[in-house]
């Protein structure tokens, strides 16, 4: 995974070259601008363009999901730059207890290893800091740069797939505790 640092008073993490914040309120303009692109809605938020409310009332939700589980959304920027890339975070959906691996960038970001590099930070923080069994997430069936990532990721396929929304469900168990269990 990922080599990160944490500072754990303000749930930031760097990584090499990226700098993962918990989305604030003033993150919402910029959020909103990413998440209601025709390329980047295709496979967010069921295709959905949300309102600037919405995307507020997501950043709300993730501010009290950090408040009280240590996991939400985090923002992604390259270090020493405020520009927005996109987001990456553990979001809660119905269909499974744990909250999902989720990511998202703008479409100019795609290709240079951002999300990879993103989410292993989120990986890592979901178990080695919160303890995590697995991670769940899932993709759309046609977002194929999404199910390749997944799979560089080490994420499988499970047989629990998403009926109602027709995504596509993975899994990522925490490597610690297999090599825990065959030990």
């Amino acid at each position: 995974m990922a080599r990160q640092q944490k500072n754990t008073t303000s749930g930031e993490m760097e990584t090499e070259r990226l700098r993962l914040t918990p989305l604030m309120m003033s993150d919402a303009d910029d959020l909103h601008a990413i998440w209601t692109t025709p390329e980047v809605r295709e496979y967010l938020w069921d295709h959905r363009v949300l309102t600037l409310a919405e995307t507020r009332e997501i950043v709300q939700r993730s501010q009290k999901l950090f408040a009280g589980q240590e996991c939400g959304l985090w923002t992604i920027r390259q270090r020493g730059d405020a520009a927005l890339l996109g987001f990456c975070g553990l979001w809660p959906f119905e269909q499974d207890p744990l909250p999902e691996l989720l990511f998202g960038l703008s479409s100019s970001q795609w290709g240079k290893g951002i999300a990879f590099e993103a989410s292993s930070a989120i990986l890592d923080h979901a178990f080695q800091v919160l303890g995590w069994e697995y991670v769940p997430s899932s993709a759309d069936p046609g977002n194929q740069r999404s199910h390749r990532l997944l799979a560089r990721l080490g994420f499988s396929r499970c047989e629990c797939d998403h009926a109602e929304s027709g995504a596509i469900a993975y899994s990522l168990n925490n490597p610690a505790m297999a090599h825990a269990e065959t030990a």
